[in-house]
């Protein structure tokens, strides 16, 4: 039983932060297959979410870069987690823009919720856990970045 409220408390604390999210950038307004952020390198890593989807994650994207395509070994970004993600949000999703968008949600999520769990393993009290756990998910070093810098989302390290 212990463990089923314990899955209870962090599935409040995912929620919890979705919600806040879902509020704060107004989401019910934004066309989600367009990246929330089109200027800086956003347009980048959407041509990115795109060439892993479609030729892996290898040495070779044929699509981007002229006459012969680009050689990602140029680019050690050292990120196969998070391009595994992207790729597997891009098939399940419409458009490299709505899987790059919802990458970076779930990353503002996860980012909550291993705050949380850290400051529980640190002995925190459940209720002070949640609450710096959500407002470390979303301080403005997420938002002030936004779907520009992907790598620069850390959420499995509080």
């Amino acid at each position: 039983m212990k463990r089923l409220s314990s899955a209870g408390y962090y599935v409040a604390q995912a929620l919890t932060v979705a919600l806040l999210l879902f509020v704060f950038l107004q989401l019910w307004r934004k066309d989600m297959n367009v990246p929330f952020e089109i200027g800086g390198d956003s347009l980048f890593w959407t041509v990115m979410v795109e060439a892993v989807y479609e030729d892996g994650w290898g040495a070779r994207v044929s699509r981007l870069g002229m006459p012969v395509g680009a050689d990602l070994m140029d680019w050690p970004m050292g990120m196969p987690f998070d391009f595994g993600v992207m790729s597997l949000l891009r098939a399940l999703l419409a458009t490299p823009g709505a899987a790059l968008n919802a990458f970076w949600l779930l990353s503002i999520v996860a980012t909550g919720l291993s705050a949380t769990l850290c400051l529980r393993w640190l002995g925190f009290t459940t209720s002070l856990a949640f609450g710096l756990g959500t407002l470390y998910a979303l301080l403005p070093y997420g938002f002030g970045h936004n779907t520009a810098h992907i790598p620069l989302v850390f959420h499995f390290i509080p």
